[in-house]
């Protein structure tokens, strides 16, 4: 079959090249077509229907008139060539991705950690230690401050509970004060530090 706006080759047309779909031949037939050549294609009908024909029938030929054969074969070997391919619009060379620092332990992870676990200087010793990774230098003096309060709410508290009952604290009590300060902590200085963290 040939398409329908095209005349039915005559004997003096040879084929240039096979394709395995319409949508292939048509795009050849626009190159040669571009190259002022007559090309026409044929069986695309046929294989759009019923393309497990393909094998068969040898795929959707594109032909040119015999005088017009080399004409063609140069058009298509630079098209394949890609000397048709438009330049890039924008040539200039993309900058290299930015490798972010990583913390070396998650803030979040640190105060659940500090509330349920560890110690509650946990949390704020990582973030001593994270402020250096993230930002290449020491953490600020508010940050050493948090984490001196909260070792010494530790040690209050491990000598709370190593004196009771003959001792003057109740470890209960400590141990919500102790809360209340690594809460604190976590609000003022390791949460927005988690945020940070997962907005890069």
């Amino acid at each position: 079959m040939t398409s329908p706006d095209v005349p039915a080759p005559a004997g003096d047309f040879e084929p240039v090249a096979s394709c395995a779909t319409p949508t292939e031949a048509h795009l050849l037939k626009g190159v040669l077509e571009a190259a002022g050549l007559d090309p026409v294609t044929t069986d695309g009908h046929l294989l759009q229907a019923y393309d497990w024909l393909t094998p068969a029938v040898g795929g959707v030929r594109v032909l040119v008139p015999a005088t017009q054969v080399d004409a063609a074969s140069e058009a298509l070997a630079a098209y394949r060539a890609g000397d048709y391919e438009l330049p890039d619009e924008d040539s200039t060379p993309r900058p290299a991705k930015e490798t972010l620092a990583a913390p070396i332990f998650s803030p979040d992870i640190a105060a659940l950690l500090s509330f349920f676990a560890v110690s509650p200087a946990f949390g704020a010793g990582v973030q001593l230690l994270n402020a250096r990774a993230l930002q290449g230098r020491a953490a600020g003096a508010a940050a050493w401050a948090w984490f001196g309060l909260l070792a010494a709410a530790t040690l209050t508290t491990m000598v709370a509970v190593a004196r009771w009952p003959h001792g003057s604290l109740n470890p209960a009590m400590v141990a919500v004060v102790t809360s209340l300060l690594t809460a604190a902590w976590y609000f003022m200085a390791g949460q927005p530090q988690g945020r940070a963290v997962l907005q890069r």
